[in-house]
């Protein structure tokens, strides 16, 4: 007799069986190797994320418990790549909240002009 899909058990997904500590430590170890990288240039798309996973942010909107978990953790961890200046300030001053900007920890900004113009 075949199994009875009505009386098949749902499960909870195997991260979210996990205990919270371990969970973060997953986050954790994700969003330490996320890059989002933010501007144009001839040879780059607009925005895109290089990491393990194709867009970890998105890992907050998976359900209520991942982000729970995690909404904490991916700000400081993740480096903010920009191509350009202006890219940088376009995207840091698009309304993003201040206690969000005090979290920030790594910021490139490639290629770095310094004005030579300036005089000492």
């Amino acid at each position: 007799m075949p199994p009875n899909p009505e009386k098949k058990k749902k499960g909870s997904p195997l991260l979210l069986s996990l205990p919270t500590h371990l969970r973060k430590k997953i986050y954790k170890y994700i969003f330490d190797s996320t890059t989002i990288l933010s501007g144009s240039a001839s040879n780059r798309s607009r925005v895109s994320s290089t990491s393990r996973t194709p867009n970890p942010p998105a890992l907050l909107t998976v359900n209520h418990q991942t982000d729970t978990d995690a909404k904490n953790l991916w700000i400081p961890r993740i480096e903010f790549a920009f191509v350009e200046e202006k890219a940088l300030f376009n995207n840091l001053d698009a309304g993003v909240p201040d206690d969000a900007l005090a979290k920030i920890r790594y910021i490139t900004v490639w290629p770095l002009r310094i004005n030579e113009d300036v005089e000492d």
